[in-house]
């Protein structure tokens, strides 16, 4: 049985921030997508993973998604992990490489924030 995922939302000076806490697994990947979709065409996204437990190739590609549909409007996404299972799973992905001019990955919030800021 998988662990609940919950999303809080919250947004600063024209940047959303999704905080996910659980598994992002294929049964709770969607929630994520709606999260997304519920934002108002984020053209800065901060997605905090550090409370997420696990992710499986599902809620990968709901982030690639995401990733991909901020790229279609030049948008940015910053990934916030500090967890080292994670951040492996993300880099062996070539996520962060295929999307590397709108996609990037930071330890904290407030260098996400510098991230989309410098943009």
């Amino acid at each position: 049985m998988s662990i609940d995922l919950s999303i809080q939302s919250s947004k600063q000076n024209n940047i959303d921030y999704l905080e996910l806490h659980g598994e992002l697994d294929d049964f709770h990947a969607p929630k994520l997508t709606d999260a997304v979709n519920a934002l108002d065409n984020p053209k800065k996204l901060i997605i905090n993973l550090d409370h997420t437990t696990f992710i499986d190739s599902v809620g990968l590609g709901s982030i690639a998604k995401i990733g991909k549909s901020i790229q279609d409007i030049n948008g940015q996404l910053q990934l916030i992990c500090n967890k080292p299972q994670l951040i492996r799973l993300l880099s062996a992905s070539g996520l962060i490489a295929a999307l590397h001019s709108n996609i990037g990955m930071a330890e904290s919030i407030e260098s996400a924030t510098a991230n989309l800021n410098a943009l």
